[in-house]
């Protein structure tokens, strides 16, 4: 998305090119209004982003109808509980959908994925640790940096349940995240500067890990502001 979001740079799209849909506490009031402003948002990104030129090919882009589009909500294919438990692991940190050995339900499989992962599904990370007798753990929770997480090809060949302390043992399946921190509050982003502001957003410069600058739209309260400048107009 970076050579997308790169063309968002100063740009201000208004929220009320054909009228405000919204009241003074900035909930919709108008449905038919709000759609007609998002159509107009959404085309000119369409028309923007039909410039791009990526890798040496061009961009496609156009802007969808949702009301006469392909993509209809009684035509989208569901799935119930019972296929999610078969199919599906889903945690913080990823998402696994993986096949089944039903050929008439998932197809017949391709990848030597299988061949390595009996399992089908990839074993949840774990730190190991050597005990004073030379013997094998895992530690009771996590602690610092010093916890050693064998590779994936060590990970499916150990047997977790078995080196699991007890107080962990109580699991019939051990969660992917057993061994993971969990984030109650995310840490907030910190942007280089705010390039522009709409209602309860704010588009900002940061930098990737490749060093390279990006511009994004958030939320007020997922950005560190302290001490950036930011834009009076509301667009």
């Amino acid at each position: 998305m970076a050579p997308l979001s790169r063309e968002l740079a100063g740009l201000i799209l208004s929220y009320d090119h054909y009228g405000s849909h919204l009241d003074s506490q900035g909930k919709t009031i108008d449905e038919e209004l709000e759609k007609q402003n998002f159509e107009f948002a959404g085309k000119t990104l369409a028309e923007l982003w039909s410039q791009v030129v990526i890798d040496g090919a061009p961009t496609i882009s156009e802007y969808i109808d949702p009301e006469f589009g392909e993509l209809r909500s009684e035509r989208l294919l569901s799935k119930d509980l019972d296929w999610m438990a078969e199919h599906v692991r889903t945690i913080q940190y990823l998402t696994q959908i993986v096949k089944c050995a039903d050929i008439d339900c998932c197809g017949k499989r391709r990848s030597p994925y299988f061949s390595f992962v009996s399992s089908r599904f990839l074993p949840p990370p774990f730190p190991l640790q050597q005990t004073i007798d030379g013997g094998i753990i895992t530690p009771k929770q996590i602690l610092g940096d010093g916890n050693k997480f064998p590779s994936i090809f060590l990970a499916l060949s150990s047997n977790v349940a078995h080196l699991l302390p007890e107080a962990k043992k109580e699991f019939k399946r051990i969660p992917y995240d057993l061994f993971c921190p969990l984030s109650s509050e995310p840490s907030k982003i910190r942007p280089v500067r705010i390039a522009a502001r709409r209602q309860r957003e704010l588009m900002a410069v940061i930098v990737r890990e490749e060093g390279e600058e990006d511009v994004e739209w958030f939320e007020e309260e997922e950005l560190d502001l302290s001490n950036i400048s930011l834009p009076t107009k509301m667009p």
